[in-house]
Formats: structure tokens, C-alpha cells, sequence
């Protein structure tokens, strides 16, 4: 089967989110207008889809985005496929302060939260903690291997993140998560990739301190958009509209 999508992101989440999406549709050919594949064809071997999928670059527009792909995910209920990683021995809780996103600060959470959900004799481990050299690329323009991440996470009992890529990590290895969902209130994509988590009985988002994925009030919108990006992305009608979409592009 042939899938087509707009732009392929090298992001962590994206790519575990397209592989299963190949997965389930048993998806052979794959056409983008633009495409930063490296992060993507790790993912696809951690996952063990077959390296014969083609990545062809048209010319032609295609208007299918990765919003439309968390829609159609959640709408059909694909669940997230599981790596092929031994399971470790899940002797802390992982977690997850901030994206690697220079642009998305406003996706971050603080230690206190974290630890609002972690018993207090709980031994914690940052995602972060993947430094050891064997890890780090060899030269400045290579893309940092995985392998140091899934072997972190294989050996947590329970993640806590902000919307970052080791949420799609811990979910699909089975680990009991929890996202604090900040820029689902807010941002369109964010909230559509949110719905898609929250279809997973180990995954649980919290929005502000509730539990579950559901649109703000004219208010609550007002006065999030103010505090973490100074003014809205958008007007709240037309945020309501974008959330709303059965096909958002």
C-alpha cells in the first residue's frame, strides 16, 4: 500500500507514530514533498519494519500532515507497536523535563511535577542520562544513536514527560506513563497527537491538573496562550474549529 505525507520531521515520536502507522497499514512505498529521514530509518530498525519500504520525493503536493496522521490514528485506534528491545529490570521511574526542541519550551515541565506523582522512597532517572560516549555521535553532523534511550527506558517501572518523544518510547514499550500535556490547550497538533495517546489503556495526560484530553473554555485558552506564549497562536473560535475537524490537515 502507498501512503503519502507532506514532510517527514527527524522526530523521535513522529517516527514511532509513522512506523506504526506502516505497521498497520502494511505500507510499501512512501511519498513526501520533504523529509529528513535519518531519526526516521533508526526507529525502523529498533522496530523491525522491513527495510524495503521506498522513500520517494515528489514533486506533487501533498497536503496529508502528521496532525492528519494522529487524527486518523486515534479515530481508527491503531495502537503503537512495540520495539524489539530486551526488557530490563525496571528499577526506577524515568522522566522527561523538556524537548529537544529548542522552539518548544513551552511543552516543559519541572522536577516538582514530576515528583508529585513518584512515591517518595522511588529511586528517579532522568531520559536525559544517555551521555556515555558510546552513545554520542562520531562527528557533529551525525544523528545521536538511540540505543543508549531504549536501554534507559527498558529499565523503567513508570515515565513521567512533558510531550517529548520518550513518551512515544515509554507507551510503546508498555511502561506505564504520564503525560503533563501544557501545549494541548492550546496548540492544534498538540492536541490531536494527545487524543492519539490517550487511546492507550498504560498512557495517562494530564491537562492542568485533570486527567484526559478536552477543549479548553474561551477563558482557560485566553489565559494560557497569555501566560506561556504571550498571545494566542490563533483565535479561540478558530482553535475550536481546529480541534474539531473529523480530517485536519
Amino acid at each position: 500500500m502507498d501512503f503519502s505525507i507532506y514532510r517527514i520531521f527527524p522526530a523521535l515520536g513522529d517516527s514511532i507514530m509513522l512506523c506504526t502507522l506502516f505497521k498497520h497499514k502494511d505500507i510499501s512505498r512512501v511519498f513526501y514533498n520533504r523529509a529528513d529521514l535519518a531519526v526516521l530509518k533508526q526507529i525502523m530498525k529498533i522496530y523491525d519494519l522491513p527495510d524495503t519500504i521506498e522513500f520517494i520525493q515528489t514533486s506533487k503536493p501533498i497536503r496529508t500532515t502528521m496532525v492528519s496522521v494522529y487524527s486518523m490514528m486515534a479515530t481508527e485506534r491503531l495502537h503503537l507497536i512495540s520495539p524489539v528491545w530486551k526488557e530490563g529490570e525496571r528499577e526506577y521511574w524515568s522522566y522527561q523535563l523538556g524537548s529537544n526542541d529548542a522552539t518548544a519550551n513551552d511543552r516543559s515541565i519541572t522536577i516538582d511535577e514530576v515528583k508529585s506523582h513518584i512515591p517518595r522512597d522511588a529511586s528517579i532517572m532522568s531520559a536525559m542520562n544517555t551521555q556515555d560516549p558510546k552513545y554520542l555521535p562520531k562527528n557533529s553532523s551525525d544523528v545521536a544513536p538511540l540505543d543508549g534511550l531504549f536501554d534507559l527506558m527498558s529499565n523503567s517501572s513508570r515515565h513521567i514527560t512533558c510531550d517529548s518523544g520518550t513518551a512515544w518510547v515509554a507507551a510503546s514499550m508498555g511502561i506505564e506513563t504520564i503525560i503533563i500535556s501544557k501545549n494541548s490547550l492550546y496548540f492544534p497538533s498538540a492536541h490531536f497527537a494527545m487524543k492519539y495517546a490517550n487511546i492507550h489503556k498504560n498512557v495517562t495526560v494530564y491537562q492542568e491538573g485533570i486527567i484526559g484530553v478536552r477543549s479548553p473554555s474561551a477563558f482557560e485558552y485566553n489565559t494560557i496562550c497569555s501566560t506561556r506564549i504571550k498571545q494566542p497562536l490563533m483565535s479561540y473560535p478558530n482553535f475550536i474549529k481546529a480541534i474539531s475537524e473529523s480530517n485536519p490537515k
